[in-house]
């Protein structure tokens, strides 16, 4: 990322019950990492609803920061689209 800002790498992985691993890890523009996260969600088998959910908790991590700009990079281009 850009001097002063982060980045945050988001992915999120299915399982055969229903939940989500959601997972993420934010850096500086040295490639340090300065937070990380995993969570368990339920949801369902739709491959976008849990690149959503991803999303969602990575927003909620990026917003315990206090920077001006924070990228987000994920593999859903459907998501990334629709933003």
């Amino acid at each position: 990322p850009p001097n002063g800002a982060l980045k945050l790498n988001v992915d999120a992985h299915p399982s055969d019950d229903g939940r989500w691993a959601l997972g993420m890890v934010l850096r500086t523009e040295e490639g340090k990492c300065v937070g990380a996260a995993m969570k368990v969600v339920r949801g369902s088998h739709d491959i976008l609803e849990g690149e959503a959910l991803g999303l969602n908790a990575a927003i909620d991590l990026a917003k315990t920061f206090s920077v001006d700009q924070i990228i987000i990079e994920m593999d859903s281009s459907s998501i990334v689209d629709a933003m």
